[in-house]
């Protein structure tokens, strides 16, 4: 009896053993943290680590990386709620320096001190207004000022005639400066000055500069699965513990759907852009939140447009740049700076038929997309296949040496 018994249990053992080999990523602990009230929206990270790892730390950590940018980034437009002004103060006390862009443009034409972070932030900026030829513009805040006054006071509604001529006569009246500021550094100083003309807004890039902090601070300790989720316009992963890839829907901007199609990644980032939460309308037509630095207006290209790449702070401004070129232009960009890319045209005569360009293997636009599994589904279904096949083993095992005993 026992070496049957000892035949069953290793028999279960040979049959198990490769659900556990091939499932180690189970041996990994899921943690999160929520991150609320930076940058005008909540940050949501979760994370597969084993149990080596101090998630407590990591946590905490996080939380600091976007409070502390969420401050540096601040620039007044609207008043705060309460919980937003907490979030505001928590992030300047950590800071030796307490300089945020509120203060540069409340002082412009002085040189300012201002910390590293911010430097290095202002510093990726600009490089990228450059590159981009100036279709991403940190500097023209009085432009976005006008516009998002609008938004808020129209928001998805019309605007009268007469108001709306208004905006145009002011923000044609505005001069956008060539440089905006002057940087510089010296013996681990630093220091900017905003240059006349110029009011700084790095609305279209902080979100995503802090969540390439958050993803370099995840690697350093040695972090691979992750997922960041910056109020769904921003989104991060690393490797999925549970499939090959992250499926990520396009959320739809014109039809009665959810999703016009999937892209799937694994240590990308993914930034979108779209006209259809921030806007007003005149005479039928959508003037959303991203302006154009050529035009002062918002740009109609495109309804919305998902890139996808490395760094989540140049996605976050090159998404803002993208919306505004042709589609010339986006091409060539997007090899430039080595991304890919999917747009959601607009002014399309049939909208039941969207024109969309994609610039990515990545994405899948079949009208007949299959929901995603529930998470680890395939995982239970294989275990639970394997005990169910072990299970009938052993009761034939011992249905037979029973019989046998009985002979």
């Amino acid at each position: 009896m026992k070496k049957i018994l000892t035949f069953i249990l290793l028999l279960v053992a040979v049959l198990t053993s490769p659900q556990i080999k091939a499932n180690e990523n189970t041996q990994l602990t899921k943690w999160s943290v929520f991150i609320r009230d930076v940058m005008a929206s909540s940050v949501s990270i979760t994370a597969h680590t084993n149990d080596t790892h101090n998630h407590e730390e990591y946590k905490t950590k996080l939380d600091s990386i976007y409070r502390l940018y969420n401050y540096l980034s601040y620039s007044k437009q609207n008043e705060l709620t309460a919980d937003e002004l907490d979030s505001l103060e928590f992030g300047k006390t950590l800071t030796n320096i307490k300089t945020n862009i509120d203060d540069l443009n409340n002082n412009v034409g002085v040189e300012m001190q201002i910390s590293k972070e911010l430097y290095d932030m202002l510093l990726q900026a600009e490089e990228i207004r450059v590159s981009s030829n100036g279709y991403f513009d940190y500097s023209i805040g009085h432009i976005i000022d006008v516009w998002k006054s609008a938004i808020r006071k129209y928001d998805k509604k019309e605007i009268p005639e007469s108001e709306f001529k208004s905006i145009i006569e002011e923000v044609t009246s505005i001069e956008i400066v060539d440089n905006p500021i002057t940087l510089r550094s010296s013996k681990s100083n630093y220091f900017v000055t905003v240059n006349p003309g110029a009011k700084l807004d790095l609305g279209a890039f902080a979100k995503g500069y802090a969540t390439q902090k958050a993803i370099d601070y995840l690697k350093s300790k040695g972090v691979e699965y992750y997922y960041i989720n910056a109020g769904t316009s921003s989104i991060a992963a690393g490797k999925n513990p549970d499939y090959p890839t992250y499926s990520i829907g396009l959320r739809e901007p014109v039809l009665e759907r959810n999703i016009y199609g999937v892209v799937k990644i694994v240590d990308s980032t993914i930034t979108t852009s779209g006209d259809y939460e921030q806007y007003f309308t005149y005479k039928g037509a959508r003037f959303h939140h991203i302006i154009s630095p050529k035009t002062k207006v918002p740009s109609s290209n495109y309804h919305v447009l998902s890139i996808i790449g490395q760094d989540a702070g140049l996605m976050d401004a090159a998404s803002t740049a993208l919306f505004s070129m042709n589609m010339e232009e986006a091409e060539a960009y997007l090899n430039k700076i080595n991304a890919e890319a999917v747009f959601y045209e607009a002014g399309t005569h049939d909208p039941e038929s969207p024109q969309i360009k994609s610039f990515s293997d990545k994405v899948n636009l079949s009208s007949l997309i299959d929901p995603a599994p529930k998470k680890g589904v395939g995982r239970y279904l294989v275990l639970g296949i394997t005990i169910i096949v072990s299970a009938t083993i052993i009761y034939f095992a011992v249905s037979y040496f029973i019989k046998t005993k009985d002979q």
